[in-house]
């Protein structure tokens, strides 16, 4: 390990002692609601849908760092922030494991993944704290944990709904399965090893990237400074080019007639009839290349649109 790495995983682990899982795991499901939305007074919290909430990340920072460590690591540009935010997320999709290892604790991959990033003795001691923190909150549901580019979701399922969960394609499937996801959503169980670029949404692939510590030392502070400006760059630059134009072209390759009818369609529905469509233009089903990147870049500004308008 390089002098570099060695620094940033002694700053990592330094981050991830105060997100300690018995606090996160008392504040996320034992905390009133009613206390947490104190804080909606300056917008650290989002009610998403009547189901979906979203806890930006300076919320969740506040709540468990001390002053002194946040303010150490934010005066560190773009590498302080991005071992802040790892940290933060590395912990959410452990939280995320160990929900769904509540109602399948049978399934050995799901354990297995959840060992690979604490002790698995602490991994039992956890699903204790986790279902007690259930208990005295007398919640029936089970939480499902995610995360977006600016904070934590938390959105809670029946028994045997399926746990799938993106915001943008997966907000509340509620298909009924004795597995963690339904035959639909199968590869977002990406513990199993599960992979489809095509398929997969972006929060399984999100859970991948953030349950491997090394990853937090892939980037430096000029390559993340140059990533972040790039990313801004290009979605300045896909903003400007959704006009009105795009749009319509859009509904029209989904078959839609207005806008009205694409918010009454919704995110769900728009998702099947993407993967519907996509099936039968694949190139490799025989289809036209051309016009099954239409068909991707239709579903982009319409998905796009329907974030920004629900």
């Amino acid at each position: 390990m390089s002098r570099s790495n060695s620094s940033n995983h002694k700053a990592f682990e330094k981050i991830l002692h105060h997100f300690k899982l018995d606090e996160m795991i008392a504040w996320f499901i034992s905390v009133p609601e009613a206390s947490k939305l104190e804080a909606k007074k300056t917008d650290s919290i989002e009610i998403l849908s009547k189901s979906v909430v979203k806890y930006h990340d300076m919320m969740l920072f506040n709540a468990f760092l001390p002053k002194l460590v946040l303010d150490e690591f934010m005066s560190q540009g773009y590498t302080g922030l991005q071992t802040l935010s790892f940290a933060m997320r590395y912990r959410i999709t452990y939280l995320s494991l160990l929900s769904h290892l509540l109602r399948h604790e049978e399934d050995e991959a799901l354990f297995h993944k959840a060992s690979a990033m604490t002790d698995k003795h602490e991994v039992k001691d956890h699903l204790t704290l986790l279902s007690d923190a259930l208990a005295h909150s007398k919640q029936d549901q089970y939480p499902v944990f995610g995360f977006s580019s600016l904070g934590a979701h938390l959105i809670y399922k029946n028994r045997n709904q399926c746990r799938a969960f993106d915001y943008y394609d997966i907000p509340n499937c509620q298909k009924t399965t004795h597995d963690c996801a339904c035959e639909e959503h199968k590869m977002e169980i990406w513990w199993r090893g599960q992979k489809d670029d095509f398929e997969q949404s972006a929060q399984a692939k999100m859970f991948e990237f953030y349950s491997h510590k090394s990853n937090c030392d892939i980037w430096n502070e000029e390559e993340l400074e140059e990533l972040i400006s790039k990313t801004w760059k290009k979605l300045s630059e896909y903003i400007s080019n959704v006009t009105q134009d795009k749009i319509e072209s859009s509904l029209d390759t989904f078959g839609l007639k207005n806008l009205q009818e694409l918010k009454e369609l919704g995110l769900i529905a728009l998702r099947k009839k993407f993967l519907s469509l996509s099936l039968s233009y694949h190139p490799d089903r025989g289809g036209d290349a051309n016009d099954f990147c239409k068909i991707r870049h239709s579903y982009d500004c319409l998905k796009q649109y329907l974030g920004a308008h629900q």
